[in-house]
């Protein structure tokens, strides 16, 4: 069975699940049913996750799918506020500003419980009423594309939606990336990154190569080993393969900037 067609059968799934039933909230939150429509996030790597958590990453880049053009004069004129024709093809992919967003992460099954848990940091999953969830899927890890939106505890409210080319980001937007030199996010400046050689012995990290360090881990097409190569030559390449774009190539993205909400 193709998985694209598994993922939308365990959409419809969740979406059933997620119904309220009758006189009920739908909202994990009480006293705040604005969650019930909150919009998912983008997935994030473990370690971003936690920046999101603690405030810290305030911004996320996305690429644009399909790219624009190199050849076209401009063309991230089309994705501006400022020319609403011909709309922008994402978006309704990632949302306006004023959005209220959650934050999908992983749920894992405890070892003696069996209850639900957050694979980040092992906290209980509670319900609406601040009730231990039992587990109730069949595998023992939940992946977060599939978390349940009742089941969020991070909510985000977009305020910022842009388009530009990745090669444009100053060392201000690396620092809400959430790109820490002390560690919290797992991505360290090396000594010799530095803004500029005058620099050198103040401490000012230089942002922008940690966000460039980062983008190439996530984002940067892989080296294929010989085991794919000979699995590829047998079966073929996938058909569903994401494109992938390191730093040096410039891809168009989408800019997306947010703020903790307190619920």
């Amino acid at each position: 069975m193709p998985i694209k067609t598994k993922r939308h059968r365990a959409e419809r799934l969740l979406r059933r699940v997620q119904k309220p039933k009758p006189g009920q909230t739908p909202s994990r939150t009480p006293g705040a049913p604005e969650t019930a429509l909150a919009r998912p996030l983008p997935p994030f790597i473990p370690e971003l996750r936690a920046a999101i958590r603690a405030g810290i990453k305030t911004r996320t880049r996305r690429l644009l799918v399909p790219q624009p053009p190199r050849n076209d004069p401009d063309p991230l004129l089309p994705c501006m506020p400022q020319r609403p024709w011909p709309p922008c093809p994402v978006e309704s992919r990632f949302g306006e500003a004023g959005d209220l967003c959650y934050l999908r992460e992983p749920l894992m099954r405890g070892a003696t419980s069996k209850k639900a848990h957050y694979v980040d940091d092992a906290e209980p999953v509670l319900d609406a009423k601040g009730r231990h969830v039992p587990w109730r899927w069949k595998r023992k890890v939940l992946p977060q594309i599939f978390m349940p939106r009742i089941y969020a505890r991070t909510f985000v409210r977009l305020t910022l939606r842009r388009a530009e080319w990745l090669e444009a980001i100053t060392g201000e937007e690396a620092q809400m990336e959430g790109v820490k030199h002390d560690g919290l996010v797992g991505y360290y400046c090396d000594e010799g990154d530095w803004n500029d050689p005058q620099d050198f012995g103040t401490h000012r990290c230089n942002w922008r190569a940690g966000f460039i360090a980062l983008w190439d881990r996530i984002n940067a097409p892989k080296p294929v080993t010989q085991r794919q190569s000979d699995y590829w030559l047998r079966h073929g390449q996938p058909k569903f393969s994401k494109p992938k774009y390191a730093f040096h190539d410039n891809p168009a993205v989408m800019v997306l900037g947010f703020e903790l909400v307190k619920t």
